[in-house]
């Protein structure tokens, strides 16, 4: 059994750069989907691909926190990233572009990180996480 509590924040290309940066530098890159993970700015370049084709969205991204209060079993950083992927395909965001990052403080905090923009299409998914 797991309990944690999520928030959801809107966020816009600034903002969306500024957290990958700090991620990178204090936490460690535990799951990503169509990104270049090599270092954070090859994540950055590959979010701004997708940002261009939507120049006229102020949100860009949506950004997920998860705080695990209480987990039953200890699990590594491998075994957080396919929890993250289970939890992507859950709000069916399985298609679109993420970086997720394990934070190391007192209890476990992951930040995931949405591109809104779908692949080339260019669509957008929708400015509220399902719950």
């Amino acid at each position: 059994m797991i309990q944690c509590s999520v928030k959801d924040e809107n966020i816009t290309q600034t903002k969306i750069i500024q957290l990958i940066n700090n991620y990178h530098q204090k936490g460690q890159l535990i799951s990503s989907n169509q990104v270049n993970s090599k270092n954070a700015h090859s994540i950055i370049s590959s979010f701004e691909e997708q940002f261009i084709l939507r120049p006229r969205v102020k949100l860009h991204g949506l950004h997920r926190q998860i705080v695990i209060d209480k987990i039953e079993i200890e699990i590594n950083a491998n075994n957080y990233g396919e929890l993250i992927k289970h939890h992507v395909n859950l709000i069916s965001f399985e298609q679109q572009q993420y970086v997720a990052y394990l934070l190391p403080y007192q209890r476990v905090n992951i930040h995931i990180i949405f591109n809104r923009a779908t692949g080339s299409q260019g669509n957008l998914i929708d400015i509220s996480f399902p719950q």
